[in-house]
């Protein structure tokens, strides 16, 4: 049955995620100064949760007791995506791309041996400046097929946009925080902002690369339920205790 402890008068649930960094292989098609490209690899995430049961008058809070579940720390996880990329001079380039990112899920016990998995997973759209060390020409300044080379090089720069975040929090064992399958998921947008490097090599008209980024985000989402809300808590399960 149901941990006692998580029935009161209200219920307390966030998610945040901090930042974000990601290493990514890039495998992109190229003609003369522009190209497109799809992108994946591994990512690293700050992920904080937290559920508690709130008495009337108590603020909400993520610390740990018997009445609380909370954790805080970085996660390993996956990012898959697309972009299309143009460059505007010799140093300069402008890119537009989208990202998915599932975190690998943290498995937190709490009181009576119950368990909860606490992730994060987000579909983000970023846009970007580059700028390429090697300067190399235009293709429109080159000789007809003689642009093999147009994106070879180091480069950095930055990047911004939007995410739609999804926080999630799932008791397998004991449907704490839903019925029927025992989730909750903190949805909402946030912008990110950050920083990006990687190193480009052309052969013909395929571009192979690596990029590694860190992005901050401001997603940080909450919710508040009563226990009469039986979406969130399983009636039977509070009488049965």
């Amino acid at each position: 049955s149901m941990d006692r402890e998580f029935y009161g008068d209200d219920y307390y649930v966030k998610a945040e995620i901090d930042w974000l960094a990601t290493l990514r292989g890039r495998l992109g098609l190229t003609a003369g100064n522009a190209m497109a490209y799809v992108t994946g690899g591994l990512a690293i995430a700050r992920l904080n949760h937290c559920g508690n049961y709130k008495e009337d008058g108590n603020p909400t809070s993520c610390s740990i007791d018997d009445r609380n579940i909370a954790w805080d720390g970085v996660l390993p996880g996956l990012v898959a995506g697309a972009g299309v990329e143009a460059r505007l001079s010799p140093h300069w380039s402008l890119k537009g791309e989208y990202l998915f990112v599932q975190m690998d899920a943290e498995n937190v016990v709490y009181w009576r041996d119950q368990d909860i998995e606490l992730s994060n997973r987000s579909h983000q759209l970023r846009v970007g400046v580059n700028y390429h060390f090697s300067g190399l020409p235009m293709a429109d300044e080159l000789a007809v097929g003689a642009g093999s080379g147009l994106w070879n090089g180091f480069y950095g720069g930055v990047h911004g946009g939007i995410g739609a975040f999804t926080g999630l929090a799932v008791d397998w064992d004991h449907q704490v925080f839903s019925n029927p399958d025992g989730d909750i998921d903190l949805n909402d947008f946030a912008a990110l902002a950050g920083v990006q490097a990687g190193t480009n090599y052309q052969i013909g008209n395929v571009i192979y690369g690596v990029e590694g980024d860190w992005s901050w985000t401001g997603f940080s989402m909450d919710r508040t339920f009563g226990t009469s809300d039986d979406t969130f808590l399983d009636e039977e399960y509070v009488k049965a205790e």
